[in-house]
């Protein structure tokens, strides 16, 4: 009954769960990604890492090799694929759960075929001897502090894939660190 199912989401919306969640998706450039609690919701902000590799490779033809460090719901990774139909995308992320999340998306939106899923830390999830052209990665990056002062929606989301439990400061500095290791010489680490 609609009016029953209507109750039930009003009920979660009023305990703070993202609206995403209850929705089961989010848009992200103009695509419509699946959503659940074992992702991060996407963010508007996060389409910045999206418009940086657009600049750095301007040619949609360019035959790239790319690879997304915490993929989440892959929303990153299938758009760049979506992008640029010549690359070969990997999505990495340390939850099996969210890359069947991911795994879903790129197949509703097309590209599961020129990407690969691996789960795993970081770069050990990379297959050896890869180097990239690009590497994005959204990492945890909030605080173990500031987590106390976040809104109450954020608390529905994964712990993990918001904070490293430490300054926020940890996953950035290991990707940086590592990063000349997975890139081609003219590759580019986006952040």
């Amino acid at each position: 009954d609609v009016v029953l199912e209507f109750q039930s989401d009003l009920q979660r919306r009023l305990g703070r769960e993202p609206l995403a969640y209850i929705l089961g998706y989010k848009e992200f450039w103009s695509y419509t990604f699946e959503v659940t609690p074992d992702v991060l919701v996407p963010r508007p902000e996060t389409e910045h890492l999206i418009e940086s590799v657009l600049q750095y490779f301007p040619d949609p033809n360019t035959e790239l090799l790319i690879a997304d460090i915490g993929t989440g719901s892959g929303c990153i990774a299938i758009t760049l694929a979506l992008e640029y139909p010549n690359a070969e995308v990997m999505a990495c992320d340390i939850s099996e759960a969210a890359l069947h999340v991911a795994r879903r998306n790129a197949e509703h939106l097309g590209v599961a075929d020129r990407m690969h899923f691996f789960v795993g830390d970081l770069y050990h999830a990379l297959p050896s001897g890869k180097e990239c052209d690009v590497i994005v990665s959204n990492p945890p990056y909030v605080s173990a502090d500031e987590m106390l002062d976040l809104e109450p929606e954020l608390m529905c989301e994964p712990r993990f894939a918001l904070t490293d439990e430490d300054t926020g400061l940890t996953l950035l500095a290991q990707l940086l660190k590592d990063a000349p290791s997975y890139l081609k010489e003219d590759g580019i680490l986006i952040l």
